[in-house]
């Protein structure tokens, strides 16, 4: 949909110099879409008010596959001035114009057969007027819908959901109906399947895997004897849920054999690998029969759940994989999958001997002479070193002499892989005492296992010398990853969203006492928010609307296109009203181990429909830097910026990856990644910014922040740039 706005009032804004600055006043801004205030009605007296045009579609969801019907809604009657000669349509056939109203038109647009693209629907300026003469002065008004009718063909394994000629289906039931195609929530770019787990969900809510028709995969899933795997990549929130996996004919339902996985880390992905060799499957439930088709898959997320202690849950799924392997005869070769990524930790709560995810411990000796594997070696495997013992014995690392103390530590974590190997055993030897534990590995697939540490009293926690790690048989090959102490009160994996702001108040207060305001300057007013440009501020607060419908927008305006420009909103974190400390840290909440930023976001339909309509998303964490060497004071916080393509000029709801985040600025902080960074500070100040041209913030992912440069708006025209943001802001 887009809106456009009525003419703006200009007028003069106090000065105010620094980006955390409170929202200047003055002016009549022209509020976002849903903000309060804005009735559109004509003022008394002479009828000299333009009318104006807003267009819709009827797209119900992310792309059109047959006709559209856009309806065209004018502000007043328009009498016979507007004529299907107003309209101009690209990327499909229009059909004819229906007058449903003196204000409401509409025109069925239907997509070339098997094809994709988008159709464009734009009505110009001067192309209409009402019943007083007075014609529409507004910028052209444009609406774009995506479409595709490429014709489907039927599922075959592997499936990734990001072809567009294959047609998938996705079948929810018992409480998993909202099961839909989504952007991955760790790369946007990714297409996978998305399932909503409903509060009182039944234990067996699953979510079947179905080509568009109906059918089951083509060809079958080619089980024998030898070969009875299939791997699915997923995602949830929780680790230590029951994943189940069901395979059937879809002629025959009675042909069918389930089994499970266990998932082990949570909001993050992982690749499960489900083994439906006899005596593998699921307690209860029939056994493979290698003569039957199997073709149709089902997946149940957290299985078993009790109904009544069922509450929603969101999980993601992708990448399902025959995988040869896991029958009476053991498979051999090197894992395809990195080893699982763990969560975000701060440096404090971690002693890594071997990840690429953490700093690990000074000194360590990998192949130590104690061991007896003739090929110990570290490879690289997806991108991500992993750790090798071939023909394995007695092998593992040494601390070089050196104990380490590990007080305060309560779990060991390894990440393993083997596709010969029964057993394996990990040893934690400290002061002459050896602990160990002995594990059973699912061949083929990534294991993961936390050891209790409760085991050891002091003075042994003091001073831990080695990990030993053996197999059995000896001749057998293993591949470990992730191999870190870690303090279990700190995971950095709860599901639980971290809650930033909650919504709006009055006084420039958020729900949770954070300061909130706005800011803007550009080339034209010394980037200080004065004549000839405007700037001002409102939205609606609670207790006067509820905490999920309150909202602030901030908007600034210059009479003509300008060289450089910037506007933006701060809000803080939870109790912060002061601004970010020039001498200290500043307080704020820890996101380490988040995974995504959410909240919901509008701009104006000027902004929007201009080629520079990104948005930029700035965190600014609350750690202080002085990066002046001698006795004076250069303040310094880390930043990390993502920049956001808007869906729409109204307000949507955005879900971003933390993933996505660049470090802007780093303080002197060599080295740092999105997820290292937030382990290292909280987060004290989100921002939502425009920039105009002289850009000063970096591309990140390849895109600019922008703001409304070019496209006007009224007459004489004034150039808007507004930012709006409603309802909560959470970190999930």
């Amino acid at each position: 949909m887009n809106r456009i706005s009525k003419l703006v009032v200009t007028a003069t804004c106090v000065a105010a110099t620094t980006l955390l600055m409170t929202a200047c006043g003055g002016g009549d801004a022209e509020p976002p879409p849903n903000a309060a205030g804005n009735t559109g009605n004509p003022p008394a007296g002479p009828d000299t008010v333009a009318p104006a045009l807003n267009i819709f579609s009827d797209l119900s969801g992310a792309k059109a596959t047959g006709p559209v019907t856009f309806t065209f809604v004018f502000t007043e009657d328009v009498g016979a001035s507007f004529t299907s000669s107003d309209i101009t349509v690209t990327g499909g056939t229009p059909g004819t114009l229906t007058k449903v109203s003196a204000q409401q038109y509409t025109l069925v647009v239907t997509p070339p057969v098997g094809s994709s693209g988008t159709l464009e629907v734009t009505v110009g300026a001067a192309s209409f007027s009402d019943l007083a003469g007075n014609g529409n002065t507004q910028a052209p008004a444009s609406v774009k819908v995506p479409f595709d009718t490429v014709v489907k063909t039927q599922m075959a394994l592997p499936v990734s959901f990001d072809s567009p000629s294959v047609g998938y289906g996705l079948i929810g039931f018992a409480g998993a109906e909202d099961s839909t195609l989504a952007p991955d929530p760790t790369n946007p770019a990714n297409t996978v399947a998305k399932v909503v787990r409903a509060a009182g969900a039944e234990s067996y809510a699953g979510t079947t895997i179905s080509a568009a028709a109906g059918l089951g995969f083509t060809p079958k899933i080619p089980f024998n004897a030898n070969d009875t795997q299939i791997s699915v990549r997923v995602w949830s929130p929780d680790a230590g849920i029951t994943v189940r996996l069901k395979v059937e004919d879809h002629t025959d339902p009675t042909k069918s054999v389930e089994t499970d996985a266990t998932v082990t880390t949570a909001a993050g992905w992982q690749t499960l690998t489900f083994n439906f060799a006899p005596g593998k499957q699921a307690s209860g439930t029939a056994a493979i029969n290698f003569a039957s088709t199997y073709d149709k898959a089902t997946l149940f997320f957290d299985f078993g759940r009790n109904k009544g202690s069922a509450v929603q849950k969101t999980y993601y799924f992708d990448d399902i994989t025959f995988v040869p392997g896991g029958g009476s005869t053991p498979s051999s070769g090197a894992p395809t999958q990195a080893a699982p990524t763990p969560p975000a930790r701060a440096s404090a709560d971690v002693l890594s001997i071997f990840s690429d995810a953490y700093t690990s411990i000074a000194g360590l000796d990998l192949n130590p002479n104690w061991g007896q594997s003739t090929e110990p070696s570290t490879v690289a495997i997806a991108g991500n070193n992993t750790r090798k013992y071939a023909k394995l014995n007695y092998q593992g690392i040494d601390f070089a002499g050196n104990p380490i103390d590990v007080t305060g530590f309560s779990k060991l974590h390894l990440d393993y892989w083997t596709a010969d190997v029964s057993s394996v055993k990990v040893s934690i030897i400290s002061a002459g005492q050896e602990n160990a534990v002995t594990l059973t590995p699912t061949p083929s697939s990534w294991n993961s296992t936390d050891i209790d540490l409760a085991q050891y009293t002091a003075p042994n926690k003091a001073a831990i010398i080695q990990v030993k790690i053996e197999g059995s048989p000896s001749g057998g090959t293993l591949y470990f990853d992730n191999l870190y102490f870690w303090k279990s009160g700190n995971s950095g994996g709860s599901s639980s969203p971290v809650v930033f702001s909650s919504g709006f108040g009055g006084g420039n207060a958020t729900l949770l006492a954070g300061a909130f305001g706005g800011y803007s300057g550009s080339s034209v007013d010394s980037f200080n928010c004065g004549a000839p440009a405007s700037c001002g501020s409102g939205g609606s607060f609670a207790p006067s609307t509820t905490a999920a419908d309150s909202s602030y927008y901030y908007y600034y305006q210059t009479p003509s296109p300008v060289t450089s420009l910037y506007a933006g909103i701060y809000v803080q974190a939870p109790g912060l009203s002061t601004g970010l400390s020039a001498t200290a840290d500043t307080p704020g909440l820890s996101i380490a181990g988040k995974t995504a930023m959410k909240f919901k976001f509008g701009q104006n339909p000027e902004w929007f429909n201009s080629p520079t309509n990104n948005f930029g998303v700035i965190l600014t964490l609350g750690k202080f830097y002085d990066l002046d060497p001698g006795s004076a004071v250069q303040a310094c916080n880390i930043k990390l910026l993502a920049v956001v393509s808007p869906s729409s000029a109204t307000t949507s709801s955005y879900t971003v990856p933390l993933s996505a985040f660049a470090v802007i600025q780093n303080c002197g902080v060599n080295g740092l990644t999105p997820a290292s960074a937030l382990a290292l500070s909280p987060l004290s100040q989100v921002d939502f910014q425009a920039v105009g041209s002289g850009n000063p913030l970096p591309a990140v992912g390849g895109k600019l922040v922008g703001a409304n440069m070019s496209v006007g708006v009224g007459s004489p025209a004034v150039y808007p740039t507004t930012l709006a943001v409603q309802g909560p802001i959470t970190f999930e």
